[in-house]
């Protein structure tokens, strides 16, 4: 594939991939071949230098270009994976995928596990060496200097092995991490898009943002639980030489009491963790229907039915993490505090039962190691085990999607006699429902030439194209092009619902495809695109919000329509483009395909029958099969299935506004709009808390809890061989216990509860901001919100804090107890804590920094994802496959890059500050050796040195990691804080509206304070019960008014007037919910068809039956297994846009306002469904608003007004806008809409003054 010259910007704000970009560092962090340099980190710490001196210490903001770019080695080999995994496709298990991703670098998993083998030597070493040094001292040998240097040298050992654990282990853990996402990235190529559909996209959304982001800060620790072996035998084999034999064990034995524990609460932890994520999965996906469908959500007034389910679901997993989290606190409470009550039972054992004659040195060095085995063997495994448990999950969770059946259409190639031209479908049978009944069953052979395929809605029209672009999930017999399988042609699509990215509208045509300057302008001539492009500022630069944010329906059509035709396909397949766009622009475009098709096969399903007359051929569909087909004089009998006469003409109007002047930055880049953790962060995060005040005990509880271990370490210095002694160790212990699960379980209960808080004023702030937030926020970005960073929040906080509560704890408690008994040492400790303090504050924002950019990259690849998702069928058709996986790469190596380096920096500063910690323990334990007297608590001081330098800086790190994860709390914050729409609720109008008479004075409208006046003072008064069909051309104003209705935008003067009432006086949920809309695109939304239809439980079932009657759908839903209670996810891809439609109209049945506007709610309906459509309308005692879509549609209603630049132009009966009087039997007006009428041709032109005069008379 030749690379695209045209970049696409797929919402590129973020992504900072300029090829011609000067790199602020040059070369990769790891590229250093200086084995010094990479030991200590020196490579990193001169980036950081630069850093420092250049960006941050200037106030310049960090962004992606200054990080280092990546080695050939870091980079994600996908392709590697993908066809590994292609040879375990009849047998994907968890175990295989976890061969697949974690052994694909096999000399970085082993190299990690060498770095934890020296590591635990060293600690090992030390342990010996502490009990070797106290005895030396206490019998007051010359050697103690050489074994207190060794000492001090293990100890710095063991740092360095430390950081290059973390150093090569979280780099290790990026890369497995991206490629899993990108193993899933690419079996989305392989499915249906009717699989896509079905299976939840919520859980799909949520495995990439928030699954494997919950990996990311635990994977290593799988490292250490993989270690085991090594650590548990060198401290057995300490224990066995130091008490002469397998009692020494006795102590390990203790210790790993601990573990059946571990075992029964992480099989415990694994089934709700599976649960949780359940529920997670559905709160996510339907907060994506919410952000999806707010527009309409809002103008249907059903927020608080979203909000109560999201929240219920929301509670339900709140509910399932406090159990996970009890498991925790047990857990942790028993584990963590096993050193101090297992060593109190082993030395009791050790006493009473005679086995070993202990002293203080062993007893101090015995801690110090089961301080080791408990912190590496049981803390730091139960880590590890933690992370297997939720690998277990999401390896479960992605084996089923990987082992999803994939597309494999290959059809019969007949022999070189039975070839021919042209395109055939043999016996085709085509399958939604691959157990269910075929919906389409037909034969038939298309030569070159323009074909018409008509039907009513649900009649097989668009599952006919999906079978022959191979999108149904199952069919059955032969599709050929030219005596060829199908697959290898050249097909464009245009389907009902185009696929618009966030890019420009350039990119949008080309769609990763080389650019053709010829070519290029030739199709935006063929989809009549010129003029449009000409009236955008910055042309087809101008960058197109997600799902054609900036774009009209029609606009869209014809973009679609552009795509295709560049494709210089040899089969056209267009499902209803013409519905899309005015009656001039539609006779243009037919014309163009006219002409194309003379060496194409161009298959155009349509419901302007009018254009039938034309076309090579016509097939009439029904129930799936083909009715009729042949040239117009061969089927115009059977047309009166579709429409009473063929010369109806359409005229789409627009739904977006106003593309003249589009701001080319319409999204604001993520890095602009968060705001810095402060304290006030932290503050909020409290007083979210159900009871802030717990934050005091808290700390107390944790403080309380070191001082019971401090006193513990005390009482074995001073030990004396009483039994008062060992009640009262066991006293210290119990109460330590009982501290530890107090302690843990507040901080989980405070934290939770703050979550819950959190997500539940979220949902309701988010529901509430006005509708401009979405049109300049990537609904990818909001969704992680819900997603990623709540899971955050959720899970990693409570944990994290766990740790900074306990550590800031110990490290208080030490430093205190140091001092009093060693003064000098404060001098020793103030130097270091200058120092620290001046570490921290050239390294600390870098850190902040990094870590933000890190999580800035992690939204153009969620949102690249939801958009491939959106878009996979044209993706898969015009062959842009390998394109999309190539830049969703890229996407992913720049995560790994922002990742790797923020994590680089982070073990650089942990490793500076636990350097600086080990000086700060050489001065201490020299000073011990060298000048203290008294023996009887020199060794606590000791050890304390021993274990402090470990603990000091990972709270240094964790503190950093609290502060980098606040951001996630901070920018769920910026959701709550977000700007209200007017308030849902004033003071209730009883009985308001009685009639529906509306009135617009002085109007003026504008969607954005920067943005141009879309209404222009327009004036305006529909009478009660009145219908007025409102037309115009794209931009014109038309869909303005009905956002002024529903003060989706609020009117910048004027007023609105309904009922007497102005608008501007009531709450907007009294507004919104009086007024029924029928959009121009169907919103439906996970759940029962029942639900979709009646989502405020507010009808009977029989009210439900009686008004599916009256559109005819009864029937088709009596047919589903479930009926009401069927389930729309699943049936989605099976009802037509025209049935989805018709759902719609359902809801407006069942509500019986007295305002009913439609809003281009016909476009894509055959004629019929439109006539069935008004008949219903007709009958209802209301005021109805159309913005048209077809003149004949709005020719017998009371007014028509005509609308150009905001402003009104004409408005007046139909027949009045048509003749100077009733007698006139032609059209003897020259306004703008009797020029419109005459556009539709002359004898369409004909029946529409017809059908005004019958109005008139």
């Amino acid at each position: 594939m030749q690379k695209n010259e045209e970049t696409i910007k797929l919402d590129t704000s973020n992504l900072n991939t300029i090829l011609n970009e000067e790199e602020f560092y040059p070369k990769p962090l790891n590229a250093e071949t200086n084995i010094l340099k990479r030991v200590f980190l020196l490579n990193v710490q001169d980036y950081m230098n630069s850093l420092y001196s250049e960006i941050v210490g200037k106030d310049i903001k960090f962004n992606f270009s200054h990080t280092p770019p990546l080695q050939e080695s870091q980079k994600i080999e996908v392709e590697k994976l993908e066809n590994l995994l292609d040879q375990k496709s009849s047998e994907i298990t968890k175990m295989s995928l976890f061969k697949l991703f974690f052994l694909q670098q096999k000399w970085k998993f082993f190299l990690i596990l060498f770095v934890l083998a020296i590591f635990s030597i060293s600690k090992c070493g030390i342990s010996i060496l502490l009990s070797t040094l106290i005895d030396s001292i206490y019998q007051e040998l010359p050697i103690k200097y050489a074994y207190g240097i060794g000492l001090v040298l293990l100890n710095g050992l063991s740092i360095v092995c430390q950081h290059q654990f973390y150093s090569i282990g979280y780099e290790y853990s990026t890369i497995v991490r991206m490629s899993m996402a990108n193993i899933l990235y690419h079996k989305i190529f392989k499915l249906h898009t009717y699989q896509i559909k079905n299976t939840n996209q919520g859980k799909i959304i949520n495995m990439i943002s928030a699954d494997l982001n919950l990996l990311e800060p635990f994977l290593i620790y799988m490292f250490v639980v993989f270690n085991l072996p090594i650590s548990l035998g060198l401290t057995a084999a300490i224990l066995w030489i130091r008490f002469d034999g397998p009692q020494g064990l006795l102590l390990l034995a203790l210790l790993f009491l601990a573990y059946p524990i571990q075992l029964f609460f992480t099989h415990r932890i694994t089934i709700l963790i599976k649960k949780t994520k359940e529920y997670a999965d559905q709160r996510v996906k339907l907060t994506n229907e919410l952000i999806e469908g707010i527009r309409l959500i809002k103008m249907y007034a059903w927020e608080q039915s979203f909000i109560k389910i999201i929240r219920n679901l929301a509670h339900q997993e709140h509910f399932a993490y406090i159990l996970t989290h009890l498991q925790y606190v047990i857990l942790r409470g028993t584990t963590f505090f096993s050193q101090m009550w297992a060593s109190a039972i082993f030395f009791m054992i050790m006493h009473y039962g005679g086995f070993y004659q202990i002293n203080v040195s062993i007893m101090l060095s015995t801690l110090q190691l089961a301080a080791f085995a408990r912190f590496f063997c049981v803390s730091l495994s139960s880590f590890g085990l933690d992370f297997l448990a939720n690998l277990k999950i999401v390896l479960e969770r992605m084996r089923v999607v990987l082992s999803m059946e994939e597309i494999q259409q290959s059809y019969e190639i007949l022999d070189n006699q039975q070839k021919e031209d042209g395109l055939i479908l043999q016996n085709l049978e085509g399958y939604w429902n691959v157990n269910g009944q075929p919906q389409i069953r037909l034969s038939f052979k298309f030569n070159r030439g323009l074909y018409a395929v008509i039907g009513k809605i649900g009649s097989g029209k668009s599952s006919l194209l999906n079978a022959i672009i191979g999108e149904m999930p199952k069919t059955k017999g032969s599709i050929l092009f030219d005596g060829q399988d199908i697959k290898n042609s050249k097909i464009g699509y245009v389907e009902q619902e185009p696929f618009i990215f966030p890019a420009s509208f350039k990119e949008n045509i080309l769609f990763g495809r080389m650019m053709d300057e010829c070519l290029y302008q030739q199709v935006l001539e063929q989809s009549n695109l010129i003029m449009d492009l000409q009236n955008m500022e910055k042309g087809d630069s101008t960058m197109i919000g997600e799902k054609g944010l900036t774009l009209s329906g029609g606009q869209k059509a014809r973009l679609s329509l552009a795509r295709a035709l560049y494709e210089d396909a040899e089969i056209y397949l267009l499902d209803d483009p013409l519905s899309a766009v005015d009656a001039k622009v539609s006779r243009s475009i037919f014309n163009n395909l006219k002409l194309l098709s003379k060496n194409k096969i161009i298959i155009l399903v349509t419901h302007q029958v009018q254009f039938a007359p034309e076309c090579d051929q016509i097939i009439i569909m029904n129930e799936g099969q083909i009715m009729a087909s042949g040239e117009f004089k061969d089927v115009n009998q059977h047309l009166n299935l579709i429409t009473d006469t063929f010369q109806q003409q359409e005229e789409q109007v627009q739904y977006k506004n106003n593309v003249t002047k589009q701001d080319n930055d319409l999204y604001k880049k993520e890095e602009l709009t968060s705001k810095p953790v402060t304290f006030d962060t932290y503050k909020r995060f409290i007083n979210l808390w159900s009871c802030p005040a717990l934050l005091i005990f808290m700390i107390l509880f944790y403080l309380g809890q070191e001082v019971l271990l401090q006193l513990y370490i005390y009482f074995i210095s001073e030990y004396e061989d009483q039994t008062s002694f060992y009640l009262l160790i066991g006293m210290l212990c119990i109460g330590a216990l009982a501290l530890n699960l107090i302690k843990y379980g507040m901080t989980t209960f405070s934290i939770l509860s703050g979550t819950k808080q959190t997500h539940d004023q979220m949902i309701t702030s988010l529901s509430q901001c006005p509708i401009s937030y979405f049109d300049t926020n990537p609904s990818g970005r909001i969704l992680n919100r819900f997603s990623n960073d709540k899971s955050l929040c959720d899970f990693t906080m409570n944990l994290s804090l766990w740790e900074v509560f306990e550590l800031n704890s110990f490290f208080l408690v030490s430093i205190a107890f140091l001092i009093s008994i060693l003064p000098y040492f404060v001098i020793v400790m103030l130097f270091i804590i200058c120092f620290q303090i001046y570490i921290l504050k050239r390294s600390y924002k870098i850190i902040i920094e990094t870590k933000e950019c890190d999580s800035i990259q992690k939204s153009p690849l969620f949102d690249f994802f939801k958009n491939t998702l959106n878009g996979i069928v044209q993706i898969k058709l015009y062959k842009q496959q390998q394109y999309f996986k190539q830049f969703f790469n890229q996407l992913s190596n720049n995560c790994v890059r922002s990742n790797f380096t923020f994590y680089q920096c982070s073990t650089n500063f942990g490793y500076k500050v636990h350097l600086s910690g080990w000086f700060a323990s050489v001065i201490g334990t020299m000073i011990v050796i060298g000048v203290y007297d008294n023996k009887s608590i020199f060794s606590q001081a000791l050890l304390i040195l021993t274990i402090f330098n470990d603990q000091f800086q990972w709270c240094m790190r964790q503190m950093i990691q609290v502060h980098a994860m606040m951001s996630s709390c901070q920018r769920m914050y910026e959701i709550i804080d977000l700007k209200s729409e007017a308030p849902q609720y004033l003071e209730w109008v009883q009985n308001w509206p009685t009639v529906g008479d509306v009135k617009f004075e002085q109007v003026e409208l504008r969607y954005r304070y920067n943005t141009p006046l879309i209404l222009k003072g327009i004036n305006f008064e529909i009478p009660q019960k009145k219908r007025i069909g409102i037309i115009g051309r794209t931009g014109a104003g038309k869909s303005s008014i009905l956002q002024a209705m529903f003060r989706m935008s609020e009117i910048e003067k004027g007023q609105i007037i309904i009922d007497n009432i102005n608008i501007q006086k009531l709450g907007l949920h009294q507004l919104r919910s009086s007024i029924g809309i029928i959009p121009q695109s169907p919103f439906l939304f996970s759940g029962s068809i029942r639900r979709n239809l009646d989502p405020l439980n507010q009808y009977s079932d029989q009210e439900l039956w009686d008004a599916l009657q009256q559109t005819s759908l009864d029937e088709y839903i009596k047919k589903l297994p479930k009926q009401l209670d069927s389930d729309m996810t699943q049936v989605n891809s099976i009802f037509s846009v025209g049935q989805k439609q018709l759902i719609c109209l359902v809801r407006i049945i069942l509500t019986k306002k007295k305002i009913i506007v439609l809003d281009e709610a016909t476009a894509n309906l055959d004629q019929k469904t439109d006539d069935l459509i008004q008949l219903v309308i007709s009958k209802f005692d209301a005021t109805i608003i159309t913005i048209a879509h077809r003149l004949n549609t709005i020719a017998d209603y009371d007014y028509v007004m005509v609308m150009q630049d905001g402003q009104i132009i004409e408005y007046d009966t139909p027949l009045m806008l048509l003749c100077n009087s009733y007698d006139d039997n032609q059209i003897t007006k020259n306004t703008e809409f009797a020029q419109m009428v005459k556009a539709t041709g002359n004898e369409n032109a004909k029946i529409i003054l017809k059908l005004a005069k019958r109005k008139q008379k």
